[in-house]
C-alpha cells in the first residue's frame, strides 16, 4: 500500500459564502491553492477532490485533477463517505492513510504537511487534527477578581484549526466511538477563511513573500548581526519571516525566539540545504564571509541572495552585498554597496535627543558590543576609574546579553555605585548617549551610533577584522587607538583619557567633526534594495 493520499472536501453545500471555491484570491481560484500545494507534495496522481458540484469536477478535469462527485455529499452528516463508499474502494485498497486536506486554509507551507505527516506515523495515530494555540478571555458574568479583569493576557487555548486532519481510513470509515484524537500544533500563523474579513486578511498572508534570514552570534563575533537582522526583520513585517542559525550560535537562537520569531536552528554543515527546503524567495545572509559553492547552491535553486558584511568569495555570486563598515571597495562589484550611506540604526534611535557640547565632561560611556570577547570593558574601566574619581565624573556602563563576566564588573563597580550605572540592556543605550559627553567603545556598529548622537570617543578594536572599520578617525569626531595590546593599550587609554579631559577644543573640535552625519535615513535604502530584489523576475 502507498503512504498517503490528499483528499481535498471542495462541497458547494459546506462555502463560507458563494462561489468561493472558485473565486480569485492572489491571482488564483482558492481551490487552485490548495491543490497546488497537495499536486506539490504527493503527486497529482496520489490527489483526490471530493465534490458535490460539477462546476469544481469541471475546475479539476481541467487540470487533469482526480475528482469524485456526488450530488448528495455535504459535511453536516458523516454519510458523505459512505454515499461514495463506491468511489472510495479504490482509495483504501491503494493508501494506508488519507490526509483530508480543507481548501479554506490556503497559507500552509508544504513543511508543514510533511512534517504533520510524519507526526501522525511516527504515533501511530488513528486521527491527527490540527489546532493552533491562542490567548484568550474568556467571559465569565460572575465570580471575578479584580486581578482577572486588569490582566491583559488571558488563558491559553487549543483551538481546532479547519486546516487539515490526517485519518487512517479503515477505522475512520467504521463511525467508531471515541477514537482518541491527536493534536498537531501549528506553530505558524494560519488563517481559516470563515468570512470576508478572514478572505481579506488571507489574500495579504498569500501575497506574502518569504524573507530567511541566515544569522551568527556568538561570543567571538558578538551581536551585531542579530542587532541588524532585527531591526530590518521589524520594518518587513508585511512578508513572512524566518531565521536560521547553527547550534554554535545560541546567543542568536535565545535573542530570536525572545522577539517572537521563529527560529530553525541546525548543524552547520547542513545549513544550505536547511536553507533551501524553507523554499524561500530571499535568503539575507549575515554571518560574515560566505563562500562561492554556498551562494552558487541557492542561486541554483532559484532563491535571490543579499549579504552583510561579506568579503568572501561568495560576494561575487550575490545578488546585492552591502558592506557599510568599509568606506572603501576591498573587492570588486557593481552589486556590492560601501560605506555609511548604507549604515541604519535601531529604532531606538529615531527618537533619540542629539547631543549638545558642553564644556565640561560629567558623564561617560563605556561599550563594548553584546559580548565584549577580549574584555576591553573591564580593561578600560582598571585605567579611567581612577581619573573619573577624581574628576567626579559619572561612568556609566552598557553590556549585552552575552557578556560573560557580570558578576566581576558588578564588584570592579561596587566603590563607585554613587557615580555609575550598568546595564546590560542593549536596547536603552541611547539613553546614556543622550546624556554622555565622552565614550570609550569599540568599532563595530556603535560608533556609528555615537556618530549620529555627536559624541566623540575613545575607539579600541577588538581584533584586526575590527581594525578594518575605517570609519573611526578624527575627521569623524573619534581617537582611534587601533587594535588591543595587554599592557600596551591600557596606559595609552588612561593618557588619552585625561588629554580629552583637559584639552576642550581637541574635544570640541571631535565633536563638531560628527555634526554631519544622520544615519536615519539609510534603512530605507537597506529596505529599497530588499524590496527590488523581491520584486524583480
Amino acid at each position: 500500500m502507498e503512504p498517503c493520499a490528499v483528499i481535498i472536501p471542495a462541497l458547494k453545500k459546506n462555502v463560507a459564502f458563494p462561489d468561493d471555491l472558485v473565486k480569485r484570491i492572489a491571482g488564483k481560484p482558492l481551490l487552485e491553492h490548495t491543490l497546488a500545494l497537495a499536486m506539490k507534495w504527493r503527486g497529482g496522481e496520489n490527489v483526490w477532490v471530493v465534490t458535490d458540484s460539477e462546476e469544481v469536477e469541471l475546475f479539476c478535469q481541467r487540470r487533469g485533477v482526480n475528482a469524485i462527485r456526488h450530488p448528495g455529499l455535504t459535511l453536516s452528516r458523516f454519510s458523505t463517505f459512505s454515499l461514495a463508499r463506491w468511489s472510495f474502494r479504490p482509495l483504501l485498497r491503494r493508501y494506508e492513510n488519507w490526509f483530508i486536506l480543507w481548501p479554506y486554509t490556503p497559507t500552509f507551507a508544504m513543511n508543514v504537511l510533511r512534517d504533520a505527516f510524519d507526526y501522525h506515523v511516527l504515533h501511530s495515530s488513528v486521527i491527527t487534527i490540527s489546532v493552533q494555540e491562542k490567548r484568550a478571555r474568556l467571559f465569565h458574568p460572575c465570580g471575578r477578581t479584580p486581578e482577572s479583569l486588569l490582566d491583559g493576557h488571558g488563558e491559553t487555548h487549543w483551538l481546532e484549526v479547519k486546516g487539515f486532519m490526517i485519518v487512517k481510513p479503515r477505522r475512520f470509515l467504521r463511525e467508531a466511538q471515541d477514537v482518541p484524537l491527536l493534536p498537531y500544533p501549528l506553530h505558524e500563523p494560519v488563517c481559516e477563511i470563515q468570512n470576508f474579513t478572514d478572505w481579506w486578511v488571507c489574500e495579504g498572508m498569500l501575497q506574502r513573500k518569504r524573507i530567511v534570514f541566515r544569522v551568527i552570534g556568538n561570543p567571538e563575533v558578538g551581536m551585531g548581526h542579530i542587532f541588524r537582522a532585527l531591526t530590518l526583520a521589524h520594518e518587513i513585517s508585511g512578508h513572512e519571516v524566518l531565521f536560521v542559525c547553527t547550534r554554535e550560535d545560541e546567543i542568536a537562537v535565545n535573542k530570536i525566539t525572545g522577539q517572537d520569531y521563529q527560529v530553525i536552528v541546525c548543524e552547520s554543515h547542513h545549513v544550505v540545504n536547511e536553507l533551501i527546503g524553507l523554499n524561500p524567495d530571499l535568503v539575507i545572509n549575515d554571518v560574515l564571509d560566505t563562500s562561492l559553492d554556498e551562494i552558487h547552491a541557492l542561486k541554483k535553486a532559484g532563491v535571490r541572495v543579499l549579504n552583510f558584511e561579506d568579503l568572501g568569495s561568495g560576494a561575487a555570486a550575490a545578488d546585492v552585498v552591502v558592506n557599510e563598515l568599509y568606506d572603501e571597495p576591498l573587492i570588486s562589484g557593481d552589486h556590492i554597496h560601501w560605506g555609511a550611506e548604507y549604515m541604519f540604526l535601531r529604532e531606538e534611535f529615531y527618537s533619540a535627543r542629539v547631543n549638545e557640547f558642553k564644556d565640561r565632561v560629567e558623564r561617560i560611556l563605556v561599550a563594548f558590543g553584546g559580548t565584549d570577547p577580549s574584555n576591553l570593558t573591564i580593561n578600560a574601566l582598571n585605567a579611567i576609574l581612577p581619573v573619573c574619581r577624581e574628576e567626579n565624573i559619572r561612568v556609566d556602563v552598557v553590556v549585552g546579553e552575552g557578556y560573560s563576566r557580570f558578576e566581576q564588573l558588578e564588584t570592579l563597580l561596587a566603590p563607585h555605585s554613587i557615580h555609575s550605572s550598568l546595564t546590560n540592556a542593549t536596547g536603552v543605550i541611547s539613553r546614556f548617549m543622550e546624556e554622555c559627553q565622552l565614550a570609550v567603545c569599540g568599532n563595530g556598529r556603535t560608533v556609528y551610533e555615537l556618530a549620529h548622537m555627536h559624541v566623540p570617543a575613545l575607539v579600541i578594536a577588538h581584533h584586526e577584522r575590527e581594525a578594518t572599520h575605517h570609519f573611526a578617525h578624527e575627521g569623524n569626531g573619534f581617537i582611534n587607538l587601533g587594535v588591543f595590546v595587554p599592557g600596551v593599550t591600557d596606559e595609552i587609554v588612561e593618557e588619552q583619557f585625561k588629554c580629552l579631559l583637559h584639552d576642550r577644543e581637541l574635544r570640541k573640535r571631535l565633536w563638531k567633526a560628527t555634526l554631519p552625519h544622520d544615519f536615519i535615513a539609510n534603512k530605507r535604502k537597506v529596505l529599497s534594495l530588499i524590496t527590488r530584489l523581491l520584486e524583480s523576475e
